[in-house]
């Protein structure tokens, strides 16, 4: 396990479940549509790619698995945040930016690999 990565994965997913669960109160807003979309999409690519590096994950079971694992994670940060949050809501649409985040890592990840076994 690279243990840097380990730290920086553990601390993200401590700063996403943070970012998820407590109000802020008057946040400046920029307007941009689907601006939220993009911030969990960017946010789960991170996380995933993160925590595939912490493990230097290169069989796909392992892979699967921590796609799986952060998949669920955003599931039930979203039911978090509808059952015990006041100004936050559960979004289906957020379930799925956070998923096309941790795909899309998926591809990055796969894509760097090659790249270096190439090597």
């Amino acid at each position: 396990m690279e243990r840097k990565f380990f730290y920086f994965a553990l601390g993200w997913t401590f700063l996403i479940t943070f970012l998820s669960l407590v109000a802020f109160v008057k946040m400046p807003s920029i307007s941009i549509p689907f601006k939220d979309k993009y911030a969990h999409f960017i946010f789960y690519f991170i996380l995933t790619l993160s925590w595939m590096f912490s493990f230097k994950v290169v069989n796909n079971k392992l892979l699967f698995k921590i796609m799986g694992i952060i998949v669920v994670y955003g599931i039930l940060i979203e039911v978090l945040q509808g059952k015990f949050t006041v100004s936050r809501e559960a979004d289906v649409y957020d379930v799925l930016a956070n998923s096309l985040g941790v795909f899309a890592a998926y591809l990055e990840y796969s894509f760097i690999k090659r790249k270096i076994l190439k090597k």
